[in-house]
């Protein structure tokens, strides 16, 4: 009986090559996407921020930017310093989390906020004033060392990319199961035909031989010849030839 793949048009073999290949690529690039990663990572920190100019909204002078810090790891990020750098002297800030802050200070173009503590879920915000478009980087420290801080724009595309990678991972699996389903199907299907034509034939030849034997019961009879032990052997012979074919 031929294999499966043996039977595939070469259609069905390339579009199960790009299934199979589609298939590595979406699953690795789950498993090394950041959602899978952040399942067994430890504390994961993310910012959001947002910069609004006061003088399209209330005709005054100045900017307002909120920066929020987020974990969204599975443990806490114990001894934690955030460090927030500017381009220029820092501006006017307030800053208010879940958890207590330990101390805030200024250090030349640096604010730097102590916690004891982030935990799983807990947020930091922290809102700056400044009269000129507020520029700045953001860095942790903990007690596992350096930390980056991915940004919420970034997480969405990231989303985004781990949703496609899982409709090509589903769909190459469909599909490479809809091509060995069918094939399957028809070599079940071509064996049972082949074996219902074997015993058609097996039944057939029965058939000749239950009319060989019928012959050679009525022969006997319709002869004045008697029977002899040399006609009874062979009609034994013959009998005992037929059940062992059967």
């Amino acid at each position: 009986m031929p294999s499966i793949t043996s039977r595939m048009s070469l259609g069905e073999k390339f579009t199960l090559v790009i299934s199979v290949l589609s298939f590595i690529v979406g699953f690795f690039g789950l498993a090394l996407s950041e959602s899978v990663s952040n399942l067994y990572s430890d504390a994961k920190i993310f910012a959001t921020k947002d910069s609004s100019n006061l003088n399209s909204l209330t005709g005054q002078e100045g900017y307002i930017g909120v920066i929020t810090i987020s974990n969204r790891g599975i443990s806490a990020s114990e001894k934690m310093k955030l460090v927030i750098s500017f381009d220029s002297t820092p501006p006017k800030y307030e800053v208010t989390s879940d958890e207590e802050i330990s101390k805030s200070e200024t250090n030349g173009n640096d604010i730097k906020i102590f916690l004891d503590r982030l935990s799983k879920d807990a947020k930091i915000k922290f809102t700056m004033y400044s009269k000129l478009p507020i520029s700045y980087r953001i860095q942790y420290i903990d007690n596992k060392g350096k930390g980056p801080i991915e940004l919420e724009d970034h997480s969405k595309q990231d989303n985004i990319k781990e949703i496609i990678l899982l409709l090509v991972t589903i769909i190459s699996i469909l599909v490479i199961f809809y091509i060995f389903r069918r094939h399957a199907e028809t070599l079940v299907t071509e064996k049972i035909n082949s074996h219902y034509i074997e015993l058609q034939s097996k039944i057939s030849e029965l058939r000749d031989e239950i009319g060989n034997i019928e012959i050679l019961i009525s022969e006997p009879s319709n002869s004045s010849a008697p029977i002899t032990e040399e006609t009874s052997k062979g009609f034994t012979q013959r009998l005992a030839d037929f059940m062992l074919k059967t």
